[in-house]
């Protein structure tokens, strides 16, 4: 006969056991989120972005302030979002293996139909700073059939609240993004928390209560895998044969034999400040400070031409920069000097004065332009970009005319010599203004260029042939 009591048990566990089998069902069913922490390079930390004064700023994640955090809150605006136009960072979600993660985890076997030559893109499009009381209310509705899905990396910022929910088949899941800094080891390297959710996915963020959340967000793509970006380039033969033949010039002790530079005009726009850096006072030497360079900033977001320069520069082991080349001269004549700078010159505010008047107690435009500045030699190529302008300016009639700026005394002979890549271009311009002898305003600009530092024969990566 069979016994109740143990009949009555036995279901009890058979029970318990079918929920159990129907949890891991449900665990198994493959989700619609996935959140996590990855580990990156501190560079990735780096972020250059645009102020609303059309300002650029550098804030690093690794080392910032509240006060750089309520500066990039500001620039962000009403809208607690930055467009991809706005900003550039160093962090890359595909070279990082991130987004390997984030297929494997979110959508690794869900797009099964698809064929064999789709891959994962992300597609950078914002970024946001949530500040006390900020919030993303809900999940948006996507409408670009090619968009599967969002990934949104977080900075290590101090902040609390701002947790996302998810929820899926009665599941619910919370990512409080704060937390994954306190329990996650990083010593060895920083970590960037993240969240990748298909469009079908149910979330909801909760206020940050205290600090600045600061994100990063993507677009998730499938893309054709033969025009997907792969991370093994093949170096075209032009650009191979450039790295050759500058290879072969450092060898040659009869280029540039005490050094000098190489120069090539920037072909494409970016972001220019307006004003020259930022000084602060020192008390303990009762001296003012000037901040970094704003201009140096330029060389992270090269791209194209200056950028294939950047690096094949750098594959030969040569040191490069981005600066401003003020020419003093006046326009339509081959005049002035060149003078290559870190920074904007001071010339606002008409404290300067073109006249070399004795009595004058301001110092010249050109003065100012050359303090702190390197006078380039002008060779011919340079001279015969001079020339062209000076013809567009008067039509042909002052070609070959050399006019000679009494106001800018320097040697001609004595300065850096200098071999131009491709001409100047007048796309990344600054503008300064200054007072004429006669009070009339006048201008003198500055323009954005890259230059490649050669040193002389028998020094750096000239050495080895000394």
């Amino acid at each position: 006969m069979l016994d109740n009591s143990q009949s009555a048990g036995s279901d009890t566990v058979t029970d318990l056991n079918n929920v159990r089998l129907k949890l891991l069902q449900q665990w198994l069913k493959p989700l619609s989120y996935a959140a996590g922490v990855h580990a990156v390079d501190q560079n990735a930390l780096v972020v250059y972005y645009e102020t609303e004064g059309r300002q650029l700023r550098r804030i690093d994640f690794g080392t910032t302030t509240e006060v750089q955090l309520m500066e990039l809150g500001a620039a962000c605006g009403n809208s607690q979002g930055m467009a991809r136009d706005r900003f550039a960072t160093r962090l890359d979600v595909a070279a990082t293996g991130l987004l390997d993660f984030v297929e494997r985890e979110l959508f690794d076997g869900t797009y099964a139909d698809e064929p064999r030559d789709k891959v994962l893109r992300a597609e950078l499009i914002s970024l946001n700073v949530y500040g006390s009381g900020g919030f993303e209310a809900t999940s948006a509705v996507t409408r670009d059939e090619n968009i599967i899905g969002s990934l949104v990396v977080v900075f290590p910022t101090a902040h609390t609240g701002g947790a996302l929910t998810f929820e899926q088949d009665g599941l619910i899941s919370k990512f409080d993004f704060p937390a994954q800094f306190e329990f996650v080891d990083t010593g060895l390297a920083p970590i960037l928390p993240y969240a990748a959710f298909r469009n079908d996915a149910k979330f909801t963020m909760d206020p940050v209560r205290t600090g600045h959340r600061v994100c990063l967000t993507y677009n998730l793509l499938l893309a054709d895998r033969k025009t997907a970006i792969s991370t093994l380039r093949i170096t075209p033969a032009n650009e191979q044969s450039f790295e050759n033949m500058l290879r072969t010039l450092l060898l040659d002790s009869a280029f540039l034999p005490a050094g000098g530079l190489l120069a090539a005009g920037l072909t494409n726009k970016y972001p220019m400040p307006k004003w020259p850096a930022n000084q602060t006072y020192d008390p303990t030497t009762g001296q003012s400070v000037k901040g970094p360079s704003q201009i140096a900033l330029i060389r992270e977001l090269l791209r194209g031409h200056e950028a294939r320069i950047l690096t094949l520069a750098q594959n030969v082991g040569l040191e490069t920069h981005v600066k401003l080349l003020y020419n003093t001269g006046n326009s339509g004549y081959i005049s002035g000097r060149d003078v290559l700078r870190d920074d904007v010159a001071d010339l606002f505010g008409g404290h300067v004065n073109e006249s070399f008047d004795t009595w004058n107690e301001f110092p010249t435009a050109c003065q100012v332009v050359q303090q702190d500045g390197v006078v380039l030699l002008r060779g011919e190529d340079r001279l015969e970009h001079l020339r062209q302008e000076a013809l567009l300016v008067w039509q042909g009639s002052m070609y070959g005319y050399v006019y000679q700026d009494a106001s800018d005394h320097v040697d001609p002979t004595t300065g850096v010599s200098v071999h131009w890549l491709s001409k100047l271009t007048q796309l990344n311009r600054v503008q300064g203004e200054y007072i004429r002898s006669d009070s009339l305003i006048e201008h003198m600009f500055g323009d954005a260029v890259l230059v490649v530092v050669v040193p002389a024969f028998g020094v750096g990566v000239r050495s080895t042939v000394a």
